[in-house]
């Protein structure tokens, strides 16, 4: 098939377009700013009001610019995953009664998806139907799951236990604060580093903002609990190898974080972000917590004792840990990209 890309022109897409050697179109596009203060106070923000104004032009230009496009290129079917570029394109889409096919990662929907949805032939979802609210049509949705890059499920136990070189036998915990380094869940590693050391091997992704803290901390331990630690500000490989060797997770419920560990079973402690968009990571874990795959602790009364304690929890149960590893694993579909393709392709009229 013939495949174009219709996206803002980020760097992040350049790149993944260049080594693809998919053609693409830049559009113009706005988006709507808001967050979460209640409607007064989002008035009374003459800066943010200022913004969504001419937002609000911008998306009228990329309207009659996805219009053009896809009157040109002629598809027989659209794609969209969310984000505000894709409203422009998936409205056009319905202009032209091209058929439409979206997807939405979480629990809740973006802006994006919840204006798209009821225009949209079929609804790819991360999760399943009962995780979605009734204004949305269930015969519409297919649990096609949340894909996850190929080279994060292919290691061996003997390669990821030597990428962190552990001299004990302690229990493995991942602690992942995020790309850019959950600042309370680091802070709760640092404050309790020892007490934590002292019961388990710790792989800490701290992100970029919290590597020098955890470098230092480092550098204070008893020799004794040096070797317990591995901080880290990004992960490439060793992140196949980290969610490969640990047996306990700790992660933001995000999407992706979420198809991570089920891919690899790997029982998962759950610390919502208070300020993710469409508070997306609170029923993400709501609705993980609900279905018994997951645990959730609550970021404002967090600290190092309530974390190992709920660690320990876990791993000092055999048959926890089991079902947990269980039921984890049945929200991760391994054919998940290939379910979304044959979606977009059945949904073709021709």
């Amino acid at each position: 098939m013939e495949i174009l890309f219709i996206g803002s022109g980020g760097e992040i897409e350049k790149k993944l377009l260049d080594k693809h050697n998919l053609d693409s179109v830049i559009i113009s596009a706005g988006k709507f700013r808001r967050y979460r203060r209640g409607w007064r106070k989002e008035l009374a923000d003459v800066r943010t009001s200022k913004s969504n104004a001419k937002d609000l032009f911008k998306f009228g230009k990329g309207y009659m610019q996805s219009k053009k496009i896809l009157k040109n290129f002629k598809p027989d079917v659209v794609f969209t995953k969310g984000g505000y570029v894709t409203v422009p394109v998936g409205l056009a889409a319905k202009s032209q009664n091209i058929p439409l096919v979206i997807h939405d990662s979480d629990t809740v929907f973006g802006v994006a998806n919840r204006i798209l949805a009821s225009r949209a032939k079929k609804i790819a979802t991360g999760f399943p139907a009962e995780a979605f609210d009734a204004s949305l049509e269930k015969s519409k949705i297919v649990f096609t799951g949340n894909p996850v890059r190929n080279e994060l499920l292919s290691t061996s136990l003997e390669k990821a236990k030597s990428t962190f070189g552990f001299k004990n036998n302690k229990p493995i915990v991942f602690i992942f604060a995020g790309s850019q380094g959950a600042e309370a869940i680091n802070n709760v590693v640092f404050d309790g580093l020892e007490l934590i050391l002292k019961n388990y091997n710790l792989i800490h992704h701290t992100g970029s903002q919290g590597i020098e803290r955890a470098r230092i901390a480092a550098h204070n331990l008893p020799p004794e609990l040096t070797q317990n630690y591995r901080p880290y500000d990004f992960l490439d490989s060793e992140m196949t190898d980290a969610l490969f060797v640990s047996d306990v997770a700790v992660i933001r419920p995000s999407a992706s974080s979420i198809a991570e560990v089920a891919a690899h079973s790997l029982p998962t402690i759950m610390i919502p972000g208070p300020f993710s968009a469409n508070n997306h990571q609170q029923k993400n874990a709501d609705f993980l917590e609900k279905m018994g795959a997951a645990r959730t602790l609550d970021q404002s009364s967090l600290s190092a004792i309530r974390l190992c304690s709920e660690i320990d929890k876990i791993l000092s149960s055999e048959s926890a840990k089991k079902y947990l590893q269980t039921t984890i694993h049945e929200f991760w579909l391994s054919d998940s990209a290939e379910r979304i393709a044959r979606l977009i392709v059945s949904a073709v009229d021709k």
